[in-house]
Parts: structure tokens; C-alpha cells; sequence
């Protein structure tokens, strides 16, 4: 049993000896299921999601930590604090499309990342195989000039999480659908290469990543779907000209 107080946990440690201590912070049923905690070795953490692994809402915040730790007779009879440093689990995303070479076809533009990042065990490493697909959790308030937001579960560098951009054209040929345009771009890869004015790399390992909660991606098309430029909060990774097909 435990009593919580504000950020504090009151714990009774009987028998004495080694504790590991997992802290999970603001996992709730809504948004997240924990399984297999009788077998502490097999606990995980996973986001829920709809049909076809789809995230559409906005699922809170998520926090991690663990510590190894001890309590002897005099622990157990008195009464002694201990820390456990907590980590987010959850990245914020937004997408900004930009155009140049004239007027957009007409169509149908759909923004969504996806990754096998969905799941992890209580030491807070990823387990690889659970895909999730976030969609933006503001389709139904998103105008012309506003970026796709998407919150997604922790980057990693080895996390393939990749962000899809696709044109479906309205306009047909005989009768049938115009084939459309898919962009896919590897997160951590282009994450990876982004470096300051001094050429010093931002993301290019986790500790820096977990450094950083929102990405604010700025990517600029060609009216046929061509990759021009992208920045990533506000430094450039793609100069003009290439292509990501």
C-alpha cells in the first residue's frame, strides 16, 4: 500500500534489503495500460490505441524513473527519504507545410507519423514491436496556415519513428483516381544531422534528445510534392533542391 503526497511517495519497506524504486508519473486509464505487474521483470507500460494501432487523442504527458536503493533495521524503524529522478516519455510534434511553384493542385493532404515505440518495460526500454500510427490531435480545429500537432511516445536515435505526408489529388483520368504522393522522413536520421552555427550536433544521442520536448518541424514542398527544405526548430537539415523520394 502506498499514500501519496503531492510528489512524494510514503512506502513501508519490510523485510530490509535492495529495492528497485519505479516511479511512473501521470499514467492514467484513459490513455495508458500497465500489465504484468505481479511479475516485476515483465511489467510494461504501453499507449492505447484505436483500430489499426491509430492514436488520435491527445494522451497526457508520461513520466519515468528507477533507482536502485537499499533499507537496513534502522530504515525500516525510523524514517528515511529517498530520490527517484523521473524522465518524460513523450515527444510533441508540429508539422508546418509550406509551398512554392504556384497554386496546389486540389486534394486531400494527410500528415501522420508513425513507430514502434508504443510500449516499454520498467527499466523504461522500448519494446521495438509495438507500432503506433499518431495522427494529429488537431484536425478539428486546423486551418490552412496551422502545423499538425502530434505527441507521440519517446524518441530514441534507434527509434524509427517517421513522419508521412501524402496528397491524394481530387481530380481524376477516365474515371479513376490520379496516383498520389507520399513523402516519408525518418525522424531520428534528420534529427541526428542538425548542428548549430558552430557545427556542434543537437540530437544526435539520447541524452540530448531527452533535452528536448517539442520539435517544430518546417518543411517546404514543391506543388508536386518534392522535398525542398525542412528546419527543425528553426535549424536547417535539408538544403533547397532535395528530393526525399
Amino acid at each position: 500500500k502506498q499514500a501519496i503526497i503531492g510528489n512524494e511517495c510514503v512506502l513501508p519497506f519490510q523485510p530490509e534489503g535492495e529495492y528497485t524504486l519505479v516511479a511512473v508519473i501521470n499514467e492514467d486509464d484513459e490513455h495508458y495500460e500497465i500489465t504484468d505487474l505481479e511479475d516485476f521483470s515483465a511489467a510494461t507500460l504501453s499507449l492505447k490505441c484505436e483500430e489499426e494501432s491509430a492514436v488520435r487523442k491527445l494522451q497526457c504527458d508520461v513520466y519515468h524513473g528507477q533507482k536502485r536503493t537499499s533499507f537496513d533495521r534502522y530504515s525500516i524503524i525510523t524514517f528515511e527519504t529517498d530520490t527517484v529522478e523521473v524522465y518524460k516519455n513523450t515527444n510533441n510534434f508540429s508539422v508546418t507545410l509550406k509551398y512554392v511553384g504556384g497554386p496546389l493542385p486540389d486534394g486531400e493532404v494527410t500528415v501522420n507519423m508513425t513507430g514502434n515505440n508504443g510500449a516499454y518495460r520498467f527499466d523504461n526500454r522500448v519494446i521495438s514491436e509495438c507500432y503506433r500510427k499518431y495522427h494529429p490531435h488537431n484536425l478539428a480545429t486546423l486551418t490552412d496556415t496551422d502545423p499538425y500537432c502530434m505527441r507521440t511516445m519517446r524518441l530514441t536515435t534507434t527509434t524509427d519513428l517517421i513522419l508521412n505526408i501524402e496528397f491524394q489529388p481530387a481530380a481524376t483520368r477516365l474515371g479513376r483516381a490520379l496516383p498520389g504522393k507520399m513523402l516519408n522522413i525518418e525522424i531520428a536520421e534528420y534529427l541526428a544531422s542538425v548542428t548549430d552555427y558552430s557545427g556542434r550536433k543537437l540530437y544526435d544521442t539520447d541524452e540530448k534528445l531527452e533535452r528536448e520536448d517539442q520539435f517544430d518541424l518546417v518543411l517546404t514542398l514543391s506543388t508536386d510534392y518534392k522535398l525542398l527544405s525542412m528546419k527543425i526548430n528553426n535549424w536547417a537539415v535539408v538544403e533547397s533542391g532535395e528530393d526525399l523520394h
